[in-house]
C-alpha cells in the first residue's frame, strides 16, 4: 500500500506511475498506428471500437477518454477474474463434495475425448 503519494522511482506510488506511463505511452503508439492504417468502423475488437465510436451528437471519444477505458478494461478485467479463480479456489477448499464432482466430471470428459 502507497502511504505517501511520492512521484519517484523507490517508491511504490512512483513504481506505479512509472509503469502506467509506460502502459499509456505504448496506447499511444497503438492509437496512432491503428488511425493511420483506416478503417476503425471494420475493426472488431474492443480499441477498435472505442475508436469508432461516436455519441448522440456525433463527437468521437478523445484520446484521452480512448486511453483511459482501455485501461479501465484492462485492469477491471484481470481484477474480475482474479477475483473469480481465487473464490472459486477457495470454495473447492471449503466444500470436498464440490472438488470430487468436478473431479468426476473432468474425468468424464476425458474419457469422451475432450481435454
Amino acid at each position: 500500500m502507497a502511504i505517501f503519494k511520492l512521484n519517484v522511482p523507490f517508491t511504490l506510488y512512483g513504481r506505479g506511475q512509472n509503469a502506467r506511463g509506460k502502459l499509456v505511452a505504448f496506447l499511444h503508439e497503438v492509437i496512432a498506428q491503428r488511425i493511420e492504417q483506416g478503417n476503425l468502423e471494420e475493426s472488431k475488437d474492443v480499441l477498435g471500437l472505442l475508436l469508432a465510436a461516436v455519441d448522440e451528437d456525433g463527437n468521437k471519444l478523445s484520446q484521452a477518454q480512448i486511453i483511459n477505458e482501455a485501461l479501465l478494461l484492462l485492469f477491471a478485467g484481470h481484477e474480475t477474474t482474479a477475483s473469480l479463480l481465487s473464490w472459486v479456489i477457495f470454495e473447492l477448499g471449503n466444500h470436498p463434495e464440490w472438488r470430487s464432482h468436478f473431479v468426476f466430471q473432468q474425468s468424464s470428459l476425458e474419457i469422451l475425448g475432450g481435454s
